[in-house]
Parts: C-alpha cells; sequence; structure tokens
C-alpha cells in the first residue's frame, strides 16, 4: 500500500511527487518526501487553497498538507482503529474528507 500525493503541470507536462513516497508506507509527519502515508482515500482542499485534507485510511487518521510549504501533519487520529470523539480521537478507516469552509 503506502501512499504518495502528486502535483501534475499540464502545460508543462510535468508530474512531480509532492508528499508522500511511492511504495512506502509508514505514519510519518514531515515535509515533502519525509512524509509517510498508509492507502490514501479521499481529499479535500479548505476554501482559502491552502491546505489539503486527506483520509490517511491505513493510518485511521486525517492528516493535513500545508500546500505552500509541504508540510504533513496528523489532525485527529492515533494510527489505531477505533471510535472516540474524545481526546484522543480515533478513526477506523476514513475513506474520505470534506471541507466546509
Amino acid at each position: 500500500s503506502g501512499g504518495y500525493i502528486r502535483t501534475v503541470a499540464e502545460q508543462e507536462a510535468k508530474v512531480e511527487t509532492f508528499v508522500g513516497l511511492p511504495n512506502s508506507s509508514g505514519f510519518t509527519d514531515g515535509t515533502g518526501q519525509s512524509a509517510l502515508f498508509n492507502n490514501i482515500g479521499g481529499m479535500s482542499v479548505n476554501a482559502a487553497g491552502d491546505t489539503l485534507y486527506v483520509a490517511d485510511t491505513g493510518n485511521h487518521s486525517i492528516r493535513e498538507v500545508d500546500l505552500a510549504t509541504s508540510g504533513v501533519t496528523t489532525l485527529n487520529g492515533t494510527g489505531t482503529a477505533g471510535d472516540s470523539n474524545t481526546a484522543p480521537v480515533q478513526f477506523n478507516s476514513p475513506a474520505t474528507v470534506a471541507c466546509s469552509n
């Protein structure tokens, strides 16, 4: 599994890995390819267009990507499946995420 997010520049026909690392999985916050995911699900960009939210399905978490710096942080989730709404919040294989603002 694993996971990574790529950018596509259509006019230049250029594709680059933005965050994550191909063929590698893990649960590591970091910048660019030092951040690791495990089976990325859905993604959503906030209204300001500066933050990408990622359902990290295999890590049972929601991750936040700063689009200016490519910094990845864990917003919620512990890496262990669960259904707790109180700290520490837990998810069970979140498949998608949406932004409302």
